[in-house]
């Protein structure tokens, strides 16, 4: 990674995966998955589907629920988008999955390079459930440093961007531009102000 580089993901949202592995393990209730939720449209989609989904993307002691089903599922069997690859391999600086958490990751990509990382929160591609848990009371700092993600974090030349964008061309990859790299060290996630949100260590 290079001073001035764009930050980007590819291949996929932050944070299902960790928000499905609490509602396997119970450390999450159905509960707070539905806050906020149009429940009526949410019913019907579950029993559309629930008679093809296996067991074990049941809730035990629960109704089937689709969107439950769905986020563990990207915990489970993650959804490698191998497409990505052709964009990483002609743009990218620096490059690098997301397994340990996407804030993790990229201090590790910025060690690595001898650079400063900042991501922009409001720019990390999050899925519609992720982020309304988020939005009605969850803490978003948990998607972000969660793990399991398996998408692709990179760094590419900001003069590239229009290219790198128009790259995509409806593959439908997720792909994001969520920040910046300059000179220094470490990763900083800025808030809608550009505050820096602390994030434990």
């Amino acid at each position: 990674a290079k001073a001035g580089d764009d930050v980007w993901t590819i291949g996929g949202e932050i944070g299902s995966a960790w928000l499905g592995l609490q509602l396997r393990s119970g450390a999450i209730g159905l509960d707070e998955l539905r806050r906020g939720r149009d429940e009526e449209a949410a019913r019907s989609e579950s029993r559309a589907l629930v008679g093809s989904m296996p067991d074990y993307l049941a809730l035990k002691g629960q109704d089937f629920d689709a969107e439950a089903a769905w986020l563990m599922s990207a915990y489970l069997a993650p959804f490698v988008r191998a497409e990505s690859a052709g964009i990483v391999s002609r743009f990218a600086n620096a490059s690098m999955d997301v397994s340990d958490g996407l804030v993790g990751d990229a201090a590790k990509l910025a060690a690595a390079s001898g650079v400063a990382i900042k991501l922009e929160a409001n720019a990390i591609p999050f899925s519609i459930p992720a982020e309304r848990w988020a939005l009605t009371g969850g803490d978003f700092r948990k998607l972000i440093t969660g793990g399991d993600d398996y998408v692709v974090l990179f760094t590419a030349p900001a003069e590239r961007r229009e290219e790198i964008a128009g790259a995509e061309a409806g593959q439908a990859l997720r792909m994001s531009r969520i920040g910046c790299v300059e000179s220094g060290e470490g990763v900083a996630v800025l808030d809608a102000s550009s505050k820096i949100v602390p994030i434990d260590a």
